[in-house]
């Protein structure tokens, strides 16, 4: 019989459950290593989602059931023994399941976009694209494997393009300005003063910047005529500018009143740039700017100057990552919300043809549209690109990503701050939306809030104005999200952050698809009473926020966990078969020592009569001799 092979007997025995044991331990404790040094990522990546580690388990699993099969039949008493390791080996089933099958992200809302089905993994990648005669051709590496090593050599889709990852730390957005064929100018203004200290700041056309002690803008075009010199101080002579050509012409004096401190910078379509200055100590004043030359401006005792650096007729903005412990520089142009804040950096070596560069690269967010015909989502990866040994390669340092089966939005975000504080939250909260399907509420063509909007509107009163979606009284379908609900009305929250409160007396129908999420209250999708227990669902989770920086930006965790029954079966089965060893194993034990008894007792009693048989025999044997 198999049971009794030498290999079954191993897989039974107890020193191959120590020695699975002491393994899965010590990879445990190793796990737990990368998870607190590194990251959740690093852990699942190097231990528990492992080849050997699953090849490791599935052993356990074996040995469990090499256990309890060698002793069957089962007595009454090994219930609970057999129990609890079915349990096991259902629960570390149910454990590969999710690690196999499950899926785990995160979700970026923004209130008034469209709806998304792109999840970000929280696994990296750096993606290395290289122009060639077929097209564009990419390779992905994943980060997140290799980020212990610190330095490794990223996946090429061509032998000649190296990309080699040096370091890891964390870096800075800084935003900068090159020339361009076309666009608005950029200059560069570099302002000094005693007591304003150093500013810098990239100009564009149209810009004005308030410096509290004066004002700053870029105007196109030519400065104004001179205008005509007035008071006192007409036809004074210009202060000197240090360091740049001749003299300024005076464009005005006032001693009436002191003006406010201005500068402002005129470029033509030529390049060239001039100055107006209108000065509390000096009046008004110009003149032609050099680049590198700084020019006093005369601003009371503030002893401030200022000088052009760059200037470019034409510009296009451009991004340049920084470590965060490295000085940052300010006036560059307006960064995107979702880059502001540090972010996982690397620092790549780019290496062609002899040729060799190095960057470093942020973790920037996927970028993605609807296709306008077939509407499925197509996903842009944000590439950086760099020219070397004449090749023109791109490189993207992004999460992975999954599409998930069905699109979410946000209709509303709402933090509540505590008392007293902007910083400090309460708690926040979302309302989601599936499909891209809002809440309905379907009004009675008598409904009063339709009588109010039809009625001709007057100045008098404090009413608060009704919503556009009421259209003068002419829609009766409202479309939105419900945020409100009692016993006598709903409240509607509309896309353009209108609200309505409708009496529940004035309403023909109202329908409510969206759901809301708040810390330790998730939501599930599709919402089926079957999904949960099969694992076909996926869960929703508010995760982070950007209030009040970014009001409109939610971040979602999804998490779909198809083990989720196996998992649970198997804790039960844990735990009813401890109980049975510990609880109801004395009740087997008595009921073996009754049948014991009862066979010994048995045994007594065909003793006794045997006995007494013998002794009648003797008896009638003497009676015969006598």
């Amino acid at each position: 019989m198999f049971r009794k092979s030498a290999i079954f007997k191993f897989l039974a025995s107890l020193k191959l459950a120590i020695l699975l044991l002491v393994v899965i331990i010590v990879a445990t404790a190793a796990g737990t290593y990368y998870e607190t040094q590194y990251s959740p990522e690093m852990a699942r990546r190097c231990v528990y989602g492992s080849v050997w580690f699953d090849a490791w388990l599935t052993l356990l699993c074996v040995n469990l059931f090499c256990v309890a099969a060698i002793r069957y039949p089962w007595k009454p008493h090994q219930t609970g023994f057999v129990i609890t390791h079915a349990g096991i080996i259902i629960l570390l089933i149910g454990a590969m399941i999710d690690r196999h099958w499950g899926i785990e992200g995160f979700v970026e809302l923004h209130r008034g976009r469209p709806p998304t089905d792109v999840m970000n993994l929280r696994e990296q990648q750096l993606v290395v694209s290289v122009e060639t005669e077929k097209g564009r051709e990419s390779a992905a590496t994943p980060m997140t494997a290799k980020a212990m090593v610190r330095q490794f050599t990223a996946r090429s889709p061509v032998p000649d393009v190296r990309v080699d990852v040096l370091e890891t730390k964390d870096v800075i957005a800084h935003g900068y300005y090159t020339p361009a064929a076309n666009g608005p100018a950029a200059v560069h203004l570099m302002l000094r003063g005693v007591r304003m200290g150093r500013f810098d700041r990239w100009l564009r056309p149209g810009q004005k910047e308030n410096l509290g002690i004066a004002t700053i803008s870029l105007v196109p075009g030519e400065p104004p005529p001179t205008p005509q010199a007035g008071g006192s101080g007409a036809g004074s002579e210009a202060p000197s500018a240090h360091g740049s050509h001749g003299s300024h012409a005076p464009m005005s004096a006032r001693g009436d009143s002191a003006p406010a401190n201005v500068l402002t910078l005129y470029m033509d379509d030529g390049g060239k740039v001039r100055y107006v200055v209108k000065s509390g100590k000096k009046g008004e004043f110009g003149g032609d700017v050099e680049p590198g030359k700084y020019v006093m401006l005369e601003w009371g005792e503030s002893g401030a100057e200022f000088a052009i650096g760059e200037l470019y007729p034409h510009a296009a903005a451009k991004i340049e990552w920084r470590t965060s412990d490295t000085e940052q520089s300010e006036g560059g142009p307006e960064l995107p919300a979702e880059i502001k804040a540090p972010r996982p950096g690397i620092k790549c070596r780019v290496a062609a043809n002899g040729e060799t560069k190095e960057l470093w690269l942020g973790q920037r967010p996927l970028q993605w549209y609807a296709d306008p015909d077939t509407q499925q989502t197509i996903v842009e990866l944000p590439r950086e690109f760099i020219e070397a040994g004449g090749r023109k390669i791109g490189l993207s340092f992004c999460s992975q990503f999954v599409l998930l089966p069905f699109k979410v939005g946000l209709l509303k975000f709402l933090a509540r701050t505590d008392e007293g504080s902007d910083t400090s939250f309460a708690g926040y909260e979302s309302t989601l939306s599936f499909e891209g399907r809002q809440d309905y509420i379907a009004l009675k063509p008598e409904a009063e809030i339709l009588k109010q909007a039809r009625a001709p509107k007057s100045g008098a009163g404090n009413q608060p104005p009704l919503p556009d979606a009421l259209a003068g009284g002419r829609n009766r379908d409202l479309f939105g999200a419900i945020v409100g609900e009692d016993a006598t009305e709903l409240t509607m929250e509309f896309p353009n952050r209108q609200t309505l409160a409708v009496p529940k007396s004035d309403v023909v129908q109202w329908v409510k698809t969206s759901q809301k999420i708040y810390m330790n209250n998730p939501t599930t999708y599709p919402s089926t009473w079957l999904g949960p227990w099969l694992g076909t669902t996926y869960k929703f989770s508010q995760a982070e926020h950007h209030w009040p920086a970014d009001k409109d930006y939610s971040g979602v965790q999804v998490l779909r966990d198809p083990g989720w029954m196996p998992k649970w079966l198997g804790c039960l089965m844990i735990c009813f078969g401890i109980f049975t060893m510990f609880y109801l194993k004395p009740y087997f034990h008595g009921r073996r020592e009754l049948a014991k008894a009862a066979v010994i007792e048995n045994k007594g009693a065909a003793g006794d009569k045997r006995a007494e048989k013998d002794k009648k025999r003797a008896t009638m044997a003497e009676t015969r001799r006598a």
